[in-house]
This record gives structure tokens, C-alpha cells and sequence, in this order.
């Protein structure tokens, strides 16, 4: 990432939350070329073992919050 993408990227963590994705829909529809196949594929893959795992998923926040737990007990 260059400079000025870097600069972008600093600016744009200051918005507020809706701007932010606004901004994000944004760029991403912009991208015009083709995804690549890999990405896609490792994708697809990460998708369907997520769906076959039985182990119930947790919302971001209570992750986080485990995750800071055990960084802050070290």
C-alpha cells in the first residue's frame, strides 16, 4: 500500500461507523477485474468448513472481549 492509500486508510478510520461503510461499498464496487480463482476457492472452502463445524459461533464482541482477557492476563 502506498502513501497516499496509507493516508486514506488513517483518514478514513476517523469516520464515523456508516460513513465508513458507505466508503467501503463504495471502493469495493469500483473494483472492476476479475477475482482470483484462488482466493475464491480458499474462500469457498473456509465458508463450507464453517458451516460443517457443530461448535455453536459466538458474537464479535463477547470474542473480543475473551480475546483482550487472556492478552491482558499475560
Amino acid at each position: 500500500m502506498g502513501d497516499a492509500a496509507k493516508k486514506l486508510l488513517e483518514d478514513g478510520l476517523n469516520l464515523p461507523e456508516d460513513e465508513r461503510l458507505d466508503l467501503a461499498s463504495a471502493l469495493w464496487a469500483s473494483v472492476t477485474r476479475e477475482p482470483d480463482a484462488a482466493w475464491e476457492g480458499a474462500w469457498k472452502a473456509e465458508l463450507e468448513r464453517r458451516v460443517a463445524d457443530p461448535r455453536p459461533s459466538i458474537p464479535w464482541d463477547e470474542a473480543r472481549d475473551r480475546l483482550r482477557a487472556t492478552l491482558t492476563k499475560r
